[in-house]
């Protein structure tokens, strides 16, 4: 850092010369991470907990060693916190050390993201972490604030956990925007147990997309341990990252004749290339039929009977009623009385409602025809059949009270209380 200061600079040509100060800071290499953690777990506040972590890259092989401390919590919910490696996730992604055409966080970031964590476990329970990333502080260290809201299983809590290996994939989905997923997985007093973790990062747009569309994470000798004399939950792995390499793009035809390449993360599979309308059996060995009534992806109008047909489907009308072609409404018959007069023959009103299958969730019949139903806090898709979740918090604005997040649930919102630690304050940006 002894280059960074102000600078005088002087440029001379034969129309004359100018001088001009600039100021030159020179950005550490990122060495670790610091912040706080608040939040709600199995009903009880956290209070604030103290984050740190420490970072030792092997710079010919990219392998990188984590070494974290999370502080002052309590031991009716450390000890759950072990299988919580999340929490660490964007210190972990954004300083993994960098391996051929891989870019990791902070590379692609600058070190500002907003990170949106949802894990379900094995047997149900569900919690949600926010991470947001402010960026290097003068020491190297990346700045983290964590809020965490939701349930672990209290039978981790005196169990000997072993945490195992695993790979996370990061899916650019758009500017400025990654999808995670992964399975962690665990042996709780030797029996295996599963955490389903899915991400959503969001980023300047700004500072363009990874180099490959897909970048893996492999995270490998995990150990998670609490010191209750400490009040710490101590973690410690190592990651490798690396480029997602699509196979099916080598100029080599990698699948016989009759089959297609498909690319897979970190792999590929040669599948039967089947015609439109069908698709890749289970076994991956056959073609079946794709049943678009049954998926409600037919082209089908609400008030017409859809009708599987081998690689297609088509839309008819119920008896009384003709048909005006796919996707358009069902039209009532007429006749001709022996007069000139024109009337609408009489005709007992049919019950579509009884065909199953024709609404995600409730029908109630209308004459002629029928109406699909959501409950509350969902809205009609414009296919009429199913019902998609509202996000309150987005569409309506809802503004919970100081010190808290509008948090999505499934129907409905929740305001949950997020204040800021000791020595900060509530900022607008970037969450």
């Amino acid at each position: 850092m002894g280059d960074s200061g102000r600078y005088q600079c002087l440029a001379e040509n034969e129309m004359g010369a100018v001088e001009k100060v600039v100021v030159l800071l020179l950005q550490r290499e990122p060495r670790g991470g610091r912040g706080s953690m608040i939040g709600v777990i199995n009903g009880q506040e956290l209070g604030v907990a103290t984050l740190n972590a420490s970072v030792q890259q092997e710079a010919r092989s990219g392998v990188t060693t984590f070494r974290s401390s999370i502080g002052h919590l309590p031991a009716s919910v450390g000890p759950l916190m072990r299988v919580l490696l999340v929490t660490i996730a964007p210190i972990y992604w954004a300083l993994a050390g960098e391996h051929g055409d891989a870019m990791n966080g902070h590379s692609l970031t600058g070190g500002s993201f907003r990170q949106e964590s949802h894990m379900e476990f094995s047997t149900g329970e569900l919690l949600t972490m926010t991470q947001v990333a402010r960026g290097l502080d003068p020491d190297g260290l990346l700045l983290l604030d964590v809020v965490v809201h939701g349930v672990i299983p209290e039978s981790l809590a005196d169990a000997d956990l072993r945490a195992q290996d695993f790979q996370e994939d990061y899916v650019q989905t758009g500017p400025g925007q990654l999808f995670v997923g992964s399975t962690q997985r665990f042996l709780q007093d030797s029996r295996p147990v599963s955490l389903r973790c899915n991400h959503s990062i969001q980023y300047e747009a700004a500072r363009g997309p990874q180099p490959q569309l897909v970048q893996h994470l492999q995270a490998s000798a995990i150990s998670a341990a609490y010191d209750p004399a400490a009040e710490a939950l101590r973690f410690q792995l190592t990651t490798a990252l690396q480029a997602d390499v699509d196979e099916c793009a080598w100029p080599t035809d990698l699948c016989p004749e009759g089959q297609r390449c498909v690319n897979l993360l970190g792999s590929y599979r040669c599948l039967p290339d089947c015609r439109p309308g069908f698709r890749v059996a289970a076994d991956g060995a056959d073609c079946e039929d794709v049943d678009e009534c049954l998926e409600q992806s037919d082209e089908c109008h609400y008030n017409q009977i859809c009708e599987n047909t081998p690689g297609g489907h088509r839309c008819s009308c119920p008896r009384g009623y003709r048909t005006q072609g796919p996707g358009l409404p069902c039209l009532a018959c007429i006749s001709a009385s022996t007069t000139t007069t024109t009337t609408t023959t009489a005709r007992p009103d049919l019950d579509e409602c009884r065909v199953r299958s024709l609404c995600q969730h409730a029908c109630r019949n209308t004459e002629g025809s029928y109406q699909c139903l959501c409950p509350s806090g969902y809205r009609l898709l414009p296919s009429g059949k199913n019902c998609q979740d509202i996000n309150e918090c987005e569409e309506d604005g809802i503004e919970c009270g100081p010190g808290q997040m509008c948090f999505n649930t499934r129907g409905s919102y929740q305001c949950v209380d997020t204040p800021c630690p000791a020595t900060y304050r509530q900022g607008s940006s970037p969450g």
